[in-house]
Protein backbone atom coordinates (compact mmCIF):
# COMPACT_ATOMS: atom_id res chain seq x y z
CA UNK A 1 0.00 0.00 0.00
CA UNK A 2 3.18 2.35 0.79
CA UNK A 3 4.86 1.70 -2.07
CA UNK A 4 1.70 2.09 -4.45
CA UNK A 5 1.46 5.78 -2.53
CA UNK A 6 5.12 6.28 -3.04
CA UNK A 7 4.36 6.17 -6.72
CA UNK A 8 1.69 8.06 -6.99
CA UNK A 9 3.37 10.81 -5.69
CA UNK A 10 6.27 10.18 -7.59
CA UNK A 11 5.26 9.26 -11.02
CA UNK A 12 3.36 13.04 -12.27
CA UNK A 13 6.58 14.42 -11.23
CA UNK A 14 8.27 12.35 -14.17
CA UNK A 15 5.38 13.06 -16.46
CA UNK A 16 5.60 16.60 -15.87
CA UNK A 17 9.08 16.79 -16.80
CA UNK A 18 8.37 14.96 -20.15
CA UNK A 19 6.28 17.81 -20.84
CA UNK A 20 8.86 20.41 -20.69
CA UNK A 21 10.99 18.71 -23.12
CA UNK A 22 10.55 20.30 -26.68
CA UNK A 23 8.77 18.43 -29.05
CA UNK A 24 11.02 19.45 -32.28
CA UNK A 25 14.11 16.79 -33.26
CA UNK A 26 16.22 19.60 -34.15
CA UNK A 27 16.14 21.33 -30.32
CA UNK A 28 16.89 17.81 -28.59
CA UNK A 29 19.62 17.14 -31.16
CA UNK A 30 20.78 20.66 -29.88
CA UNK A 31 20.50 19.93 -26.42
CA UNK A 32 22.91 16.63 -27.17
CA UNK A 33 25.04 18.62 -28.71
CA UNK A 34 25.74 20.63 -25.65
CA UNK A 35 25.66 17.34 -23.44
CA UNK A 36 28.49 16.48 -25.10
CA UNK A 37 30.45 19.41 -25.32
CA UNK A 38 29.76 19.46 -21.55
CA UNK A 39 31.33 16.06 -20.91
CA UNK A 40 27.60 14.98 -19.44
CA UNK A 41 27.19 11.50 -18.62
CA UNK A 42 26.44 9.40 -21.86
CA UNK A 43 23.13 8.05 -20.52
CA UNK A 44 21.85 11.50 -21.17
CA UNK A 45 23.14 11.58 -24.25
CA UNK A 46 21.68 8.67 -25.08
CA UNK A 47 17.93 9.82 -23.87
CA UNK A 48 18.34 12.85 -25.58
CA UNK A 49 19.09 11.30 -28.48
CA UNK A 50 16.03 8.82 -28.48
CA UNK A 51 14.10 11.34 -27.77
CA UNK A 52 14.78 13.41 -30.90
CA UNK A 53 14.26 10.01 -33.05
CA UNK A 54 10.82 9.38 -31.22
CA UNK A 55 9.86 13.40 -31.21
CA UNK A 56 6.52 13.97 -33.16
CA UNK A 57 8.66 17.30 -35.42
CA UNK A 58 11.07 15.77 -37.22
CA UNK A 59 10.97 18.40 -39.67
CA UNK A 60 14.87 20.30 -40.70
CA UNK A 61 16.58 17.19 -39.24
CA UNK A 62 18.91 14.65 -40.68
CA UNK A 63 17.58 11.20 -38.72
CA UNK A 64 20.13 8.90 -40.47
CA UNK A 65 22.98 11.38 -38.92
CA UNK A 66 20.96 11.04 -35.40
CA UNK A 67 21.10 7.60 -36.04
CA UNK A 68 25.07 7.10 -36.58
CA UNK A 69 25.61 9.69 -33.77
CA UNK A 70 23.30 7.09 -31.49
CA UNK A 71 25.92 4.58 -32.55
CA UNK A 72 28.74 6.48 -31.66
CA UNK A 73 27.43 7.80 -28.17
CA UNK A 74 26.67 4.27 -27.14
CA UNK A 75 29.92 2.67 -28.50
CA UNK A 76 31.62 5.80 -26.40
CA UNK A 77 30.18 4.12 -23.37
CA UNK A 78 31.15 0.90 -23.81
CA UNK A 79 34.78 1.51 -24.89
CA UNK A 80 35.31 5.16 -23.01
CA UNK A 81 36.73 6.37 -26.57
CA UNK A 82 36.30 10.36 -26.56
CA UNK A 83 36.88 10.09 -30.53
CA UNK A 84 33.71 8.50 -30.78
CA UNK A 85 32.28 11.30 -28.80
CA UNK A 86 33.61 13.67 -30.83
CA UNK A 87 32.48 12.03 -34.25
CA UNK A 88 28.88 12.33 -32.66
CA UNK A 89 29.06 15.61 -31.85
CA UNK A 90 30.08 16.52 -35.53
CA UNK A 91 27.35 14.51 -37.00
CA UNK A 92 25.28 15.76 -34.51
CA UNK A 93 25.81 19.34 -35.51
CA UNK A 94 25.52 18.29 -39.01
CA UNK A 95 22.01 16.63 -39.12
CA UNK A 96 20.60 20.21 -38.11
CA UNK A 97 20.80 23.44 -38.83
CA UNK A 98 21.54 25.33 -35.98
CA UNK A 99 19.87 28.90 -37.39
CA UNK A 100 16.86 27.01 -37.95
CA UNK A 101 16.82 24.97 -34.75
CA UNK A 102 16.57 27.83 -32.50
CA UNK A 103 13.95 29.69 -34.72
CA UNK A 104 16.67 32.41 -36.48
CA UNK A 105 16.10 31.32 -39.79
CA UNK A 106 19.11 31.12 -42.21
CA UNK A 107 22.30 32.88 -42.05
CA UNK A 108 22.14 35.75 -44.48
CA UNK A 109 24.63 36.56 -46.94
CA UNK A 110 27.06 39.82 -47.42
CA UNK A 111 24.52 41.43 -49.65
CA UNK A 112 21.53 40.46 -47.58
CA UNK A 113 22.78 41.95 -44.37
CA UNK A 114 19.67 44.64 -42.95
CA UNK A 115 17.16 42.85 -45.68
CA UNK A 116 14.85 41.47 -42.81
CA UNK A 117 16.16 37.93 -43.46
CA UNK A 118 17.05 37.08 -40.14
CA UNK A 119 16.20 39.68 -36.91
CA UNK A 120 18.36 41.47 -35.58
CA UNK A 121 20.04 40.98 -32.10
CA UNK A 122 18.25 42.41 -28.92
CA UNK A 123 18.42 42.88 -25.70
CA UNK A 124 18.73 39.20 -24.34
CA UNK A 125 17.93 37.21 -26.90
CA UNK A 126 21.60 37.59 -29.09
CA UNK A 127 20.72 34.04 -31.09
CA UNK A 128 23.97 32.87 -30.17
CA UNK A 129 23.91 29.11 -30.62
CA UNK A 130 27.71 27.76 -30.63
CA UNK A 131 28.29 25.04 -28.39
CA UNK A 132 31.75 25.53 -27.28
CA UNK A 133 33.53 23.62 -25.68
CA UNK A 134 34.55 23.21 -21.95
CA UNK A 135 37.25 25.67 -20.95
CA UNK A 136 40.07 23.15 -19.06
CA UNK A 137 42.97 25.04 -17.85
CA UNK A 138 46.46 23.45 -18.03
CA UNK A 139 48.20 22.13 -14.68
CA UNK A 140 51.76 22.96 -13.97
CA UNK A 141 54.04 24.56 -16.37
CA UNK A 142 52.49 24.53 -19.96
CA UNK A 143 54.20 27.18 -21.57
CA UNK A 144 57.00 30.29 -21.83
CA UNK A 145 54.58 32.47 -19.82
CA UNK A 146 54.61 29.85 -17.08
CA UNK A 147 58.17 29.69 -17.28
CA UNK A 148 58.64 33.94 -16.88
CA UNK A 149 56.39 34.18 -14.27
CA UNK A 150 57.70 31.40 -12.03
CA UNK A 151 61.10 33.15 -12.66
CA UNK A 152 59.61 36.38 -11.79
CA UNK A 153 57.85 35.12 -8.41
CA UNK A 154 61.07 33.84 -7.31
CA UNK A 155 63.30 36.72 -8.23
CA UNK A 156 60.72 38.99 -6.32
CA UNK A 157 61.03 36.42 -3.18
CA UNK A 158 64.94 36.89 -3.27
CA UNK A 159 64.93 40.26 -3.68
CA UNK A 160 62.42 40.41 -0.86
CA UNK A 161 64.72 38.83 1.37
CA UNK A 162 67.64 40.57 0.20
CA UNK A 163 66.19 44.11 1.19
CA UNK A 164 65.32 42.61 4.12
CA UNK A 165 68.21 41.58 5.73
CA UNK A 166 70.21 44.96 4.16
CA UNK A 167 67.95 47.61 6.06
CA UNK A 168 67.07 45.26 9.01
CA UNK A 169 68.18 47.78 12.67
CA UNK A 170 71.70 47.18 13.85
CA UNK A 171 70.11 46.07 17.37
CA UNK A 172 67.45 42.95 17.90
CA UNK A 173 64.67 43.41 19.75
CA UNK A 174 66.14 41.23 22.29
CA UNK A 175 69.60 43.34 22.63
CA UNK A 176 66.87 46.25 23.62
CA UNK A 177 64.79 44.45 25.92
CA UNK A 178 68.28 44.09 27.92
CA UNK A 179 69.68 47.35 27.18
CA UNK A 180 66.46 49.09 28.88
CA UNK A 181 66.06 46.41 31.24
CA UNK A 182 69.77 47.32 32.42
CA UNK A 183 68.85 51.30 32.60
CA UNK A 184 65.99 50.79 34.24
CA UNK A 185 67.34 48.90 37.06
CA UNK A 186 70.35 50.95 36.97
CA UNK A 187 68.32 54.20 37.43
CA UNK A 188 65.96 52.29 40.34
CA UNK A 189 69.48 52.11 41.76
CA UNK A 190 70.38 55.52 41.88
CA UNK A 191 67.17 56.71 43.18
Amino acid sequence: MLLLAGLLLVLPGYAAADEDEPREANLLVLQSVALIANRAPTEAVVEKLEDALAAPDKADTDLAKVEQALTLVEESAETGDAGDLEQARQLLVDSIEVRFATGYGPIPGPREVGEGVAPYATGAETGTTAVLDELVPARGISDRADVVLLILGGLAVVAGLVLARRWRPHATIRQLRRSSTRSSSTRSEES
